[in-house]
């Protein structure tokens, strides 16, 4: 796949051009994803094995350099599209042979087929280090054509030398990939032959793949669905087989077809792309053709797509929890779609046919990013690059905000721990803090009210919270406080008939009241088994509801996970790693895990503390330390310096 100049996402919430396998590897993850997509929806959940997998994408891909396989492009390029039908098409067979065995499969070619390429793939057995050969199991494929002509797959020469030659038809016995190529072969039956030449490891299951290329030109990109913008250039891409020697005619349709206008009418026969400049047209019916000039052979994008201009967005902090997007007017917009990040997408959160959207109820100490894309009609084109702001500043002046009281937060109770010295603020009352984000006073009655898991409590307010001001209020009616432990997710809101945006009326708030019973049994150790495959992301006291453990980090970028993908932990499926989520080159960020043990049983015994690490290849620093205290006050003294104790890469080491 490709990976010269591909421009993707950067560090730090930025675009830009990037070179390499760390660019193509994506291409090929996410089309294979789609073609396991595919699969499962044609075959009721089932998953291909990978073994399908790999025979469909090397067969399906587009050559490169010399003809057939060679050193330098494999295969060729990668074509999801062709993968795909051949998946739909079910132009595989998958079958088992045993050392010495034979079978066959009939396959049909069509008149005026181009191409024949039929491909023998199997996962062989892993060879005995410092074998002579890799190869253990090895199978051969021969094609016969009506004729009785017999075909043998492509082979290269692998002496330094000659690595260069072209591929050449002949006996195979180094690779566990083979790739039949027959051009132009004559309509008729067509017989695909394996025998197990040598399989002392069988039976080997094998797949054969294989792929009717036709007389044809495909338009592969625009192919259908897409936004265009006007006057950004996109490079259109076919891929053609027949009348080699032949010049292509470019033309795109505003109409569906209707109509037709030439891009250029003299495009070189070998080429396959074309950077095209997006016409100044509003349409969500275009098309694009590609012909061979002087044949029949011609063929156009297999849906229509969009041509829409898209808005340069700017964002200001109004007020707390609250951002206006501006932009200036796109030719042909009737309307704007207003969208916000949630989760991984970017989701609707409304419409608008201002140049302006006030976005209200946000988190005052998130980032948010929101995004403007233009409408017509019924249509909408490419969404704008999103913008970012925290909304925690503002001068509240627009009429918007006059009776906007909100809760700003719950100032108690708080998660403690029992039997610590702050055990209590997991028993106070419930008090909040109201704030007016207008540019008026608000006089009550005011309703404020919260909820823990049972019945609500309301209480009334007679008070005047003055513009832009904030008002504490501790509630009297006090929830259960059970003493071997809680966790309430409490919820308060305020009540004003007058406030029109409910949107930051309410608050919420995790409260634990955590128990610490003293440990009584010897020795005490952790796996992680038990805990939830769960990211931990905010400061958070007894995480994943494992009494023991605390989380936090000196940035919003803090990150303990319990799970990454197997192969993390020691035994299991567990382990506890610390990180950073989004990646960031220029800013550090602390994160700490603190484990909490109520060893007042042991007071007057000596302890030992063992754990396990691994080397994952991370960067060194010298804060990597494990600290210790006998008590919250206590100093911590230093028990362990990770740094300067890193085992080997790939390695777990074990402290103490």
């Amino acid at each position: 796949a490709n990976g010269w100049a591909v421009v993707s996402t950067n560090a730090n919430n930025a675009y830009g051009a990037n070179y390499g396998t760390s660019m193509a590897c994506p291409a090929v993850t996410g089309s294979l994803s789609l073609m396991y997509e595919r699969y499962r929806q044609l075959h009721a959940g089932v998953d291909p094995g990978s073994d399908l997998m790999k025979a469909l994408v090397c067969n399906t891909a587009e050559d490169l350099g010399k003809a057939g396989p060679d050193y330098t492009f494999g295969f060729g390029m990668l074509n999801a599209r062709r993968a795909v039908e051949a998946i739909e098409s079910n132009r595989y067979f998958i079958n088992a042979i045993a050392n010495g065995g034979t079978a066959s499969e009939t396959i049909n070619v069509p008149a005026n087929t181009k191409q024949l390429k039929v491909m023998l793939y199997w996962a062989d057995t892993a060879a005995a280090p410092n074998a002579a050969t890799s190869l253990v199991n090895d199978l051969d494929l021969t094609v016969k054509e009506p004729s009785a002509i017999f075909h043998r797959p492509m082979v290269l020469n692998p002496s330094p030398l000659n690595v260069n030659d072209a591929a050449h038809e002949g006996e195979d016995h180094i690779n566990n990939i083979e790739q039949v190529i027959i051009n132009n072969p004559a309509a008729g039956n067509y017989t695909i032959n394996i025998s197990g030449f040598s399989v002392p490891y069988g039976p080997q299951q094998y797949i054969i793949a294989y792929e009717l290329v036709a007389a044809s030109v495909t338009v592969e990109y625009p192919f259908g669905g897409e936004t265009m913008v006007p006057g950004e250039i996109e490079n259109i891409r076919w891929s053609a087989y027949g009348d080699e020697a032949n010049t292509f005619t470019i033309e795109y349709s505003t109409n569906n077809g209707a109509n037709w206008t030439t891009i250029n009418n003299n495009v070189a026969a070998t080429a396959r792309t074309f950077a095209w400049t997006v016409p100044a047209t509003i349409t969500n019916n275009a098309l694009v053709r590609v012909s061979r000039n002087g044949s029949s052979l011609t063929g156009n994008s297999n849906a229509d797509f969009i041509i829409l201009g898209r808005p340069t967005v700017t964002a200001t902090n109004e007020c707390e929890g609250a951002v206006q997007l501006n932009w200036a007017a796109v030719t042909g917009a009737s309307s704007y779609n207003i969208l916000q990040l949630t989760g991984d997408s970017m989701k609707v959160i409304g419409n608008t046919s201002s140049n302006t959207f006030l976005v209200k109820g946000l988190n005052k100490n998130v980032a948010a990013w929101l995004g403007v894309a233009a409408k017509n009609g019924a249509f909408s084109g490419r969404r704008s690059v999103s913008v970012s702001a925290v909304p925690n500043s503002g001068s509240c002046t627009l009429i918007a905000f006059n009776n906007d009281l909100k809760v700003d937060s719950i100032l108690s109770p708080n998660t403690a721990r029992k039997y610590f010295a702050a055990e209590n603020n997991a028993m106070a009352p419930v008090t909040v803090s109201v704030k007016n984000l207008g540019s008026v006073p608000v006089t009550g009655p005011i309703n404020i009210s919260y909820s823990y898991g049972g019945a609500p409590i309301t209480e009334t307010v007679n008070t005047t919270i003055l513009a832009g001001g904030s008002y504490s209020y501790t509630f009297s009616g006090l929830y259960p406080v059970i003493s071997s432990g809680y966790k309430y997710n409490f919820k308060c809101w305020v009540t004003l008939a007058a406030d029109a945006n409910h949107l930051n009326d309410t608050a919420y708030k995790t409260v634990k009241f955590i128990k610490n019973n003293p440990v009584t049994v010897m020795p005490v150790t952790e796996d992680f088994e038990t805990m939830p495959d769960a990211d931990f992301t905010k400061a958070e006291m007894a995480i994943g509801e494992n009494s023991f453990f605390d989380f936090s980090a000196s940035t919003a970028s803090g990150r303990a996970r319990t799970f990454v993908n197997t192969g993390f932990a020691r035994s299991g499926n567990r382990s506890l790693t610390l990180d950073q989520s989004p990646y960031s080159a220029t800013t550090t960020t602390v994160d700490s895990l603190t484990l909490n043990y109520n060893l007042i049983s042991y007071a007057a015994n000596q302890l030992r503390f063992d754990f396990y690490y691994f080397n994952h290849g991370q960067a060194k620093n010298s804060n990597n330390k494990i600290w210790i205290r006998g008590s919250e006050t206590d100093s911590w003294v230093e028990a362990y310096d990770l740094f300067i104790n890193q085992g080997e890469l790939g390695q777990w080491k074990h402290g103490h």
